[in-house]
């Protein structure tokens, strides 16, 4: 549905019965100054267009409106991600000389090119604008081209904007328009991309029937690169419906294609799902040579995206073949990078919402300058007429005021709009923080699963080794055990290292408030402080501390004394209130 675009109408003024007698009589006046006062300000807002000397010199070369105005949408459709606002400033040329010359493709091409450069910018609603700006003048049969490329416009905006089920009708829409031009390259992507909005809509069936009706497309037009981007979500989309038999069928087809095409990113895409479902599978090797093949690209293109996914699938890799210690070394990498890009993406989020602002800021800026400059010519104006007309001074005044009043309003209600905006940035900047803090209170508990699962493959190595050193004479047996000690301390050094470094970020203050209340603890039960306010149980703390359980109780009770707390008192609820 077409949003409403038109501004509020102006309340009505009541004014008092004397004025209004008065209006009446004067009333032709008025229209005559008024539309003198329209025709000037008209005359000198065309004879300023925008534009460098260069480019109207340019324009004289032509001898037709309609020459001129398809040299400029092609002129601003070729410089616009070189220079933006150049671009910009043509478009508007053009659309401004098309209405001039009633030219309505010229116009709906330059429609067209404004609302793709909004979308670059971020600026949405009037992207929006402009396609529906679009679609009100396809009217006639010949501008069906143009009325479908719009609605797949429309389309990828309320996809980025997260409104999946506007997607979906814009798309469809476009498809049929499509469909009745014989334009196959536009059905094939029009059902790709409806595969692809199915799939976000965790509608697995639907996604799979658009997906296979874009390929039989592909097919025909014999297009290799929609080919392998169809078989490579056929088979993410029947990896979530647990065909994996299937799905590796066709991203082998997929891949096939990418390397045939010597496409590094698509080579480096369908490896890594190759990779995961020949993990399901349990085909290892080739689970190997896919993921070589996928860090061979991944050096080519670089990027830390790639990366920390390959990290990941590594990880799985060795955690498959029982080789815990790399397992452990690839996931920590791939968790570090994780949370550099997750930080680098809310610094781009931020900076993006702070542009969006000042935009917004600058324009409504703008727009007041822009009252406050018609205002003063209708002053003007109105001064001119009021040497011959002396009763209309007074109306004229009044009228100004009233505009005053009106324009104060204005500039307040804007002020109040500011202000909402900025309760809004820094709404969702405490949202995005609160997430923040939540994603690694779950990372560092699923770091310290991890790591107590470690450990007790650790304990367990490591009363094999002592039984073996128990068979032996007592110099192995020695050196077996001062092994074990060292491996031991440096295990817990490691791991304790990591641990703190996570446990800061998510409680930052616990250990100055604890230190604060009990000066005297050691090290020792400031670490077990720590696993305790994360709620860990006795076991959970034995496997990671190398102790019996026994020794914890034993740790905790002393802790309770140094502490003074009552027998009732719970000590894990006395430590959550640091």
């Amino acid at each position: 549905m077409k949003p409403d675009l038109t501004k509020p109408a102006n309340q009505p003024i009541n004014l008092p019965e004397e004025l209004l007698k008065l209006r009446n009589i004067l009333k032709p006046t008025l229209l005559f100054l008024s539309a003198m006062a329209f025709t000037l300000y008209t005359n000198r807002a065309i004879a300023t267009v925008p534009i460098s000397d260069t480019l109207k010199q340019k324009l004289e070369q032509f001898e037709t409106d309609t020459a001129k105005i398809k040299y400029l949408n092609r002129l601003a459709w070729d410089v616009r991600k070189q220079n933006y606002d150049k671009s910009m400033e043509i478009a508007k040329t053009a659309v401004q000389l098309s209405k001039s010359a009633n030219f309505t493709e010229g116009y709906i091409t330059a429609q067209n090119i404004m609302g793709t450069l909004y979308s670059y910018k971020g600026q949405t609603d009037k992207a929006i604008r402009s396609f529906y700006n679009v679609l009100e003048k396809c009217t006639e049969e010949k501008y069906l081209r143009h009325k479908a490329n719009a609605l797949n416009n429309l389309g990828n905006l309320n996809y980025f904007l997260g409104n999946y089920s506007k997607t979906v009708g814009f798309l469809k829409d476009a498809i049929a328009i499509y469909q009745k031009l014989e334009h196959k390259q536009g059905i094939a992507s029009g059902y790709k991309n409806l595969g692809n909005i199915y799939y976000h809509l965790s509608e697995y069936d639907k996604a799979i029937r658009y997906q296979k009706k874009s390929l039989d497309y592909y097919r025909e037009l014999n297009d290799s690169a929609g080919l392998a981007g169809c078989y490579h979500n056929l088979a993410n989309f029947l990896y979530h419906e647990k065909k994996y038999s299937s799905a590796l069928l066709f991203n082998k087809q997929g891949l096939d294609i990418y390397k045939n095409l010597n496409n590094k990113q698509g080579i480096l895409l369908a490896s890594l799902t190759h990779s995961e479902l020949l993990l399901v599978e349990n085909r290892l090797s080739e689970m190997n040579e896919c993921l070589e093949l996928a860090q061979k690209q991944a050096n080519a293109l670089g990027g830390d995206f790639n990366t920390a996914t390959l990290y990941k699938n590594y990880a799985k890799y060795d955690s498959a073949r029982g080789n815990y210690e790399n397992a452990l070394i690839n996931y920590k990498k791939f968790v570090k990078l994780r949370d550099s890009l997750k930080n680098t993406e809310r610094i781009n989020e931020l900076n993006e919402l702070q542009t969006k602002y000042e935009v917004a800021a600058r324009e409504r800026e703008n727009e007041l300058q822009a009252i406050m400059i018609t205002r003063q010519r209708y002053a003007i104006v109105a001064l001119g007429s009021a040497a011959t007309l002396l009763v209309l001074i007074g109306v004229l005044l009044l009228h100004y005021n009233i505009r005053q009043k009106r324009s104060a309003a204005k500039i307040k209600k804007q002020q109040s709009i500011i202000l909402d905006k900025e309760k809004e940035l820094h709404q969702t900047k405490l949202g995005m923080y609160k997430k923040e803090i939540d994603m690694k209170q779950k990372e560092l508990a699923s770091s310290a699963l991890w790591l107590i699962q470690a450990n007790e493959q650790n304990k367990k190595m490591m009363d094999e080794f002592s039984q073996l050193g128990k068979k032996h004479d007592e110099t192995i047996s020695e050196a077996i055990k001062r092994i074990l000690n060292k491996h031991k301390l440096n295990t817990d050094k490691n791991f304790w290292s990591d641990f703190e470094v996570r446990f800061k970020q998510v409680h930052e203050g616990f250990y100055r408030n604890l230190t604060e209340a009990h000066p005297d603890l050691s090290p020792g039960e400031k670490k077990l402080c720590a696993f305790l306010r994360l709620n860990m149980r006795t076991k959970e703390i034995a496997a990671i501390t190398f102790s019996s359980e026994n020794g914890i109780n034993v740790a905790r009770s002393r802790l309770r004394n140094k502490m003074e707390l009552e027998r009732e008192e719970n000590l894990v609820t006395y430590l959550s209130k640091f």
